[in-house]
């Protein structure tokens, strides 16, 4: 059997059609997620943010975040032992939004809190550590990973 060119490209045609319909497709069915529902208000915040780690980085010692198990221990510098600290702490799971959580700061007097939640799961974290005290902001973001 013998094609012809007009035969030939009208199979072309309806085979480009029907890759682009499977395209669009695949691509209704994609799940995405915004970081935050509210992008472009924490955007403009985001200078507040940038001065509050740098008050973070100007301390005499890091804060010191350690896991164990389901376990994570954050342990502020001396600087803020005995003073009054509030904030907030934000586990982001960046694979899966609903897995986010967020959990009031407050520390003992010798400025250490643990967490223990058994919803963590295996895999990567970002802690977002926004707290104040004295009337000044501190921020800090580090990468955690759950065994």
């Amino acid at each position: 059997m013998k094609l012809g060119w007009g035969t030939i490209t009208a199979l072309f045609y309806c085979s480009f059609v029907v890759f682009m319909l499977g395209l669009v497709y695949l691509a209704m069915r994609e799940k995405f997620e915004l970081v935050t529902p509210n992008y472009y208000a924490e955007e403009l915040k985001y200078q507040h943010k940038i001065d509050a780690a740098k008050n973070a980085n100007q301390l005499s010692e890091m804060t010191d975040i350690q896991i164990v198990n389901k376990s994570v221990t954050i342990n502020l510098p001396k600087e803020f032992d005995g003073k009054v600290v509030t904030g907030q702490i934000y586990f982001f799971r960046p694979s899966d939004g609903t897995k986010d959580l967020k959990v009031e700061l407050k520390p003992d007097d010798s400025g250490k809190q643990v967490i223990t939640n058994s919803s963590f799961i295996k895999g990567l974290y970002k802690i977002k550590l926004d707290w104040k005290c004295d009337g000044k902001d501190y921020f800090l973001e580090q990468n955690i990973f759950f065994q």
